[in-house]
């Protein structure tokens, strides 16, 4: 990561590292905050809508991350994750070169090259294929399976203030999608390193031995294999590869002459590593560049957003506007929930929106319920995660979805207006309000039910206990 321009005012560390850290200390307090623990009292001395907030908040957090040392913990995790990464693309290069010597390492020195490539490039082929359909919403397989094995390194990521953090962390790449831009760039680095790796591995086995290239087929006759190899190398050749002429393919196919034309033999090499190139490593090295593009840009989302809950309290009231204004409205916007309706899905999904460090999430009932699924893991905290969780509903169409909710904060216009939005995409909508064992007397319940009940939400479809919550889902219409 690049460092900030803020180190000479006492900020260390890269912007994840600063970025993490604002997060994780925004969550802390709004969990005291809930649970009605006295939190620092720091004001900042401009206004939320000042372009220098979002510094002022990176500052406070280092302060108070240094204080509480979460810098330390943050800092180790970040370099065991670029250590990680390191380690990866060792393997992946060692994965390209092993591959290609699969094909160039034998003491026959008869290379098929209609089946070399395709044993090197089909596979690359076929995940690229599926990364442009679907896994860019998710950014990339390599990606998350580094995520994976980061969170289960020796050491890591323990319970307690450990899942603070990892909660921290998880709404940061949730923002503008860099989680997912994240994943997508490690992807498509590891895919390019074994994919050039396997390119260098074949020039070099090519400088120092020789190979005759062959066409083997049972039932498929000169012609076919001709217009396959010019429709091949076509685009290869445009680049300045070799395109091998009929005479040479007709060579190739005949595997029991002794000798290969010296011509032949490095047409047949350079149209092979041509359609490496072009095939390839140059489709991959495109989605690379523009996934990294899209990671660079999304880091803005690195800066704390002073609109945030946890964020907007440290900020001074905007002071009243001059002059004659509209008088408030007498209550809350008629904002109506949905009828239940028929919808095209049948899932039964559970979402949770801004929870308090000390409610566990996922909670203990989805492990007696394979019936009931998450439809987003995470805790929906911003404003761009409400948009996402908005859309994955509109898409499931879910026949029941219930949203747990932290009953210690009053409910707002923007999570009632959500809710509503919510319920036109479901067959029926609930809410579980939570609170910690123990606390059960600090909840909001009447302002919840008002304001539920404000639009319209049945008292029936709000329940508090998990067998209620369990139950709910459950239920046949």
């Amino acid at each position: 990561m690049v460092k900030t321009d803020m180190t000479n005012k006492g900020m260390t560390g890269s912007r994840l590292e600063l970025g993490w850290q604002a997060e994780a200390i925004r969550l802390r307090e709004l969990s005291l905050r809930a649970a009605g623990t006295q939190v620092s009292a720091d004001k900042a001395p401009m206004s939320a809508q000042d372009s220098a907030a979002p510094l002022w908040l990176l500052e406070r957090a280092a302060s108070l991350g240094e204080a509480s040392s979460l810098r330390e913990p943050i800092h180790q995790r970040v370099q065991q994750a670029r250590l990680l990464f390191a380690l990866l693309c060792l393997l992946a290069l060692l994965s390209g070169a092993s591959a290609a010597l699969g094909f160039f390492g034998s003491e026959v020195r008869q290379v098929n090259v209609i089946w070399t490539l395709l044993g090197l490039i089909g596979v690359h082929l076929l995940a690229l294929l599926l990364w442009l359909l679907s896994g860019r919403f998710s950014g990339g397989l390599f990606g998350r399976v580094w995520f994976w094995l980061l969170t289960r390194l020796p050491g890591t990521w323990k319970r307690g203030e450990d899942d603070g953090l990892a909660r921290a962390l998880i709404n940061l790449m949730g923002r503008r999608r860099m989680g997912q831009w994240l994943f997508a760039s490690i992807t498509h680095s590891l895919w390019l390193l074994a994919l050039s790796a396997s390119l260098l591995t074949i020039l070099f086995a090519l400088s120092l031995r020789s190979y005759g290239f062959v066409l083997e087929t049972t039932i498929l006759g000169e012609d076919v294999f001709h217009a396959l190899v010019q429709a091949i190398g076509w685009l290869p050749a445009q680049l300045g590869f070799a395109l091998p002429d009929a005479d040479m393919v007709a060579s190739a196919l005949a595997t029991g002459q002794a000798q290969q034309a010296e011509d032949a033999r490095r047409a047949w090499a350079s149209w092979l590593c041509g359609a490496i190139v072009v095939y390839a490593i140059l489709p991959r090295f495109l989605v690379w560049v523009y996934s990294l593009g899209q990671l660079l840009h999304s880091r803005h989302a690195l800066l704390p957003d002073p609109a945030l809950p946890g964020y907007h309290e440290l900020f001074p009231a905007p002071a009243p506007a001059r002059g004659v204004v509209d008088a408030a409205p007498a209550g809350m916007p008629r904002w109506r929930i949905h009828d239940k309706h028929p919808v095209a899905g049948s899932a039964r999904v559970l979402m949770a929106l801004e929870l308090g460090q000390d409610l566990p999430w996922p909670p203990a009932l989805l492990r007696e319920a394979m019936d009931v699924e998450l439809l987003i893991p995470e805790v929906v905290e911003t404003r761009e995660q409400r948009q996402m969780a908005l859309n994955r509903v509109q898409q499931a169409q879910p026949l029941r979805l219930l949203l747990a909710c932290d009953a210690r904060l009053s409910p707002d216009r923007g999570t009632l207006h959500w809710l509503v939005a919510l319920s036109g995409h479901c067959g029926a909508l609930g809410v579980w309000l939570l609170v910690p064992q123990g606390q059960e007397d600090a909840g909001r319940a009447g302002v919840w039910q008002d304001s539920l009940a404000g639009i319209g939400l049945a008292q029936a479809d709000v329940v508090h206990q998990p067998s209620d919550a369990l139950n709910w889902l459950r239920h046949h219409d």
